[in-house]
């Protein structure tokens, strides 16, 4: 079994985020996962530059920024979960339970 901590400093940049699909995934799934990274990543910065136009940081926009992170993870996960070599996937989180 194989645990993988992807969450923190692992995920901290967008570099980080790249070397995480890296490590999970290949081919074809690599190449989709890398390209919702690079999508995701510019979006947020589309989305800080027009906080940053227009010096207004509404907690909807707040909101927006806060939640890029949780997509990115949730991108990883799926990928963790969907990792062909067959490893168990380990979540270890009191809000996950396994069936």
């Amino acid at each position: 079994m194989r645990i993988l901590k992807l969450g923190g400093s692992t995920v901290r940049d967008p570099e980080r985020h790249r070397q995480a699909a890296r490590t999970l995934t290949e081919g074809e799934e690599r190449a989709a996962l890398e390209g919702q990274l690079r999508s995701a990543t510019h979006d947020l910065g589309e989305m800080v530059h027009g906080i940053f136009l227009l010096r207004e940081s509404s907690p909807r926009s707040r909101d927006g920024v806060a939640g890029y992170g949780e997509r990115l993870s949730a991108s990883l996960i799926a990928a963790a979960c969907r990792y062909p070599s067959g490893w168990p996937v380990v979540l270890n989180s009191p809000a996950v339970h396994a069936p």
